[in-house]
């Protein structure tokens, strides 16, 4: 508290040094709707404007502004004075080194005071710095969270200075000294807006973005840096996106032939997984019916060489003719009469020269091969117990092989 009253001692004590407040100052915050200007002691005026760069914001341009209480004047001397006395450590002290706060509204101004729009005395922002420039005077807020969200939504676009003003002669007056700033959307003094201060560097983001889409499409940097800045010989729009809808459908176009190649290999790798798995099949019945062949040779030369058709030194012989040839062997060796062994390997004209009853013989043992094959099939036992069996079934036929054949 102390500490406060020494505040505003200086603050009263740098006013009264200050040759612009020679005279009672007059005090100014405006908007649109500021009532008709009543014979006070104090006067308000409330501008605004527009955004540049670097968090830097211009709060007033030079030259005549018109109010509902008289003519703002801004000149480069006036600016010069307000940075200088803003500046200066004295008035930092005075403000006890807070800067200048910004409003929504001007809720600190007599005016706007508890009206609508002008309630809320939060500040969004604290002025850090000052500068009077060849265009103008310049001021840098500091934004809180809650000023930098209001911003990014664009809640209000322009600002509003509360300042402190002196005669300059009748209904003229110039400013001296910044109160306070409000964020409104009303603007007094003509100027662009700030829409939204903050999102400058996202802007110059998207424009770096843009300008390397389009030198993806085939622009040329030149072409790109004139579309980004609205300069000449920028191409149209239709030119850029004639050229990404070229560029979405050769893309759509990759895909679905990247798709379907996905599809055939896919389709083809099913197909092999099932060309492997039929050939692993098809090795394993070839050897099942090798083995099973063998079986049956083996089954057929045991039961010559048991009744006499064949000698047991011709049991490799015979095995070879199995395996050259099951049919042609198994009908050869069940011809050959008990103890008449053929002493070469009968050819098929032999075959032919035999009788009628060497014809049936033969046809018996095909029969019974067949019907003992059918059994083995069917129920899945050996060659040999399917031969034996079917012996039983087909007494007939057995019965014809044990018939001697004509020599």
């Amino acid at each position: 508290m102390a500490f406060r009253r020494f505040a505003m001692a200086l603050r009263l004590a740098f006013k009264r040094q200050s040759p612009a407040f020679s005279h009672r100052p007059l005090f100014a915050a405006n908007e649109e709707q500021i009532e008709k200007a009543a014979e006070e002691k104090t006067i308000g005026a409330a501008n605004e404007i527009g955004a540049e760069s670097n968090g830097w914001v211009k709060l007033s341009g030079y030259g005549d502004f018109m109010h509902a209480k008289g003519v703002q004047r801004m000149t480069r001397e006036a600016a010069n004075q307000m940075a200088g006395r803003f500046n200066s450590l004295l008035s930092k002290a005075s403000r006890l080194f807070t800067g200048v706060p910004i409003y929504v509204g001007h809720p600190d101004a007599p005016e706007f005071a508890n009206q609508a729009g002008h309630q809320d005395t939060k500040a969004y922002a604290w002025i850090e710095a000052m500068e009077a420039r060849d265009d103008g005077l310049f001021v840098k807020p500091k934004w809180s969270e809650a000023g930098k969200q209001l911003l990014a939504n664009a809640f209000y676009r322009f600002l509003s200075p509360y300042w402190a003003m002196v005669t300059v002669k009748k209904n003229i007056f110039s400013p001296v000294e910044l109160i306070s700033i409000g964020l409104t959307n009303k603007p007094n003094i003509p100027g662009p807006a700030i829409a939204n201060e903050l999102s400058e560097n996202k802007n110059k983001s998207m424009n770096e973005t843009l300008k390397a889409i389009m030198m993806r499409l085939g622009f040329t940097e030149p072409q790109t840096t004139a579309f980004a800045n609205s300069g000449e010989g920028a191409p149209t729009q239709d030119a850029i996106l004639g050229k990404l809808d070229g560029t979405i459908a050769a893309a759509n176009e990759k895909l679905k032939i990247e798709t379907r190649n996905g599809e055939l290999d896919a389709k083809n790798k099913e197909l092999k997984t099932a060309n492997d798995e039929l050939t692993a099949r098809n090795k394993q019945i070839d050897g099942e019916l090798k083995a099973a062949n063998e079986e049956r040779s083996k089954a057929l030369i045991d039961a010559a060489v048991a009744d006499g058709r064949i000698i047991p030194a011709k049991r490799e012989f015979w095995a070879n003719e199995f395996k050259e040839n099951f049919t042609k062997a198994a009908n050869i060796i069940s011809s050959i009469q008990p103890g008449k062994e053929m002493k070469t390997k009968p050819a098929a004209k032999d075959l032919s020269q035999r009788g009628a009853k060497s014809l049936d013989k033969q046809k018996a043992s095909s029969d019974l091969i067949a019907f003992a094959n059918e059994i083995s099939t069917k129920s899945g036992i050996p060659f040999t117990a399917a031969y034996h069996r079917a012996c039983e079934e087909h007494p007939d036929l057995l019965e014809r092989l044990k018939t001697p054949a004509a020599a």
